[in-house]
């Protein structure tokens, strides 16, 4: 089946062109993007995501006209998986980009857009069976700044930080801030379980401000397992926590079994799942 890509509202086939070479996304990386699991053709948690991409438009400075509503984008996405065939488990992808037009300065403001979508196997999010082995990429960081808790559209750290885990051996790898503290995987948000406390590093320190992450925390309050947000998180939490896991809007929770010679359990990551599970059956 011929596959399908939604560009400002139009479909077309995901095997013709639909961008330029001025494309100012390709050229200067001027944009943002949301990574989103649907289920039966409906984003998971769109709401965070709708609401983290209208920040980090403003941040950036791309005016999105008025008729971009989450309703819209949830309608756009829902048409295109119809289109696709796509009924069950999804991952979607929604770049928002300015116009063309100008060089380092733009000629204008006004936003254009691409969905993509590919199947995924399971409907549900699913603990991983095997824990991951956890690395800790320190070849560069990433910078505090108005942009970094958002996804943008230039990934260069996370590219050469996924490079570094692959040639290394590693299933993922930890990054860290201009303070040598740990803020994030090379793709997910990163949580540690320690003295029965949930720990993962706070927006300032550089972090993305995930949304699965945000749901993550909501669980563990209405759950009453205690939170810290902390600002400082050096490499010594890796050999002290009794659990570590990763977070993102895809795979929802994934367990590490190992970093080095530490291992680990994942009896709270279970429990997280299941509740995750049942948060995400609960969305319309």
């Amino acid at each position: 089946m011929a596959k399908y890509l939604c560009s400002n509202g139009e479909l077309f086939l995901a095997s013709e062109p639909v961008l330029t070479a001025t494309n100012r996304s390709f050229i200067y990386g001027d944009g943002v993007f949301e990574t989103i699991r649907c289920r039966n053709s409906l984003p998971l948690f769109f709401e965070k995501h709708y609401q983290r991409l209208r920040r980090a438009l403003y941040h950036l400075k791309i005016d999105f006209p008025s008729k971009y509503t989450e309703e819209y984008f949830r309608q756009e996405i829902y048409r295109l998986l119809q289109r696709n065939r796509i009924y069950n488990g999804a991952k979607v992808r929604l770049s928002v980009f300015r116009k063309e037009g100008g060089l380092y300065t733009p000629s204008q403001d006004k936003a254009d857009f691409i969905i993509v979508a590919d199947s995924l196997e399971s409907e549900f999010y699913q603990l991983n069976d095997k824990g991951l082995k956890l690395g800790v990429y320190t070849e560069n960081f990433k910078q505090q700044s108005t942009f970094s808790a958002f996804k943008t559209n230039n990934a260069l750290l996370n590219v050469l930080a996924a490079k570094w885990k692959k040639e290394n051996g590693f299933d993922d790898c930890l990054l860290i801030n201009a303070e040598g503290h740990l803020i994030e995987s090379s793709s997910s948000n990163v949580f540690f379980v320690k003295n029965n406390k949930l720990v993962t590093p706070a927006i300032e320190t550089a972090c993305v401000d995930g949304t699965m992450r945000r749901n993550i925390l909501e669980i563990a309050i209405q759950n009453n397992i205690p939170v810290v947000e902390s600002e400082k998180i050096p490499k010594d939490i890796l050999y002290q926590a009794d659990e570590v896991f990763l977070t993102n809007a895809v795979q929802g929770i994934v367990w590490v079994g190992a970093f080095e010679e530490k291992r680990y359990f994942h009896f709270l990551s279970s429990r997280l799942l299941n509740l995750l599970v049942e948060k995400a059956k609960s969305e319309r």
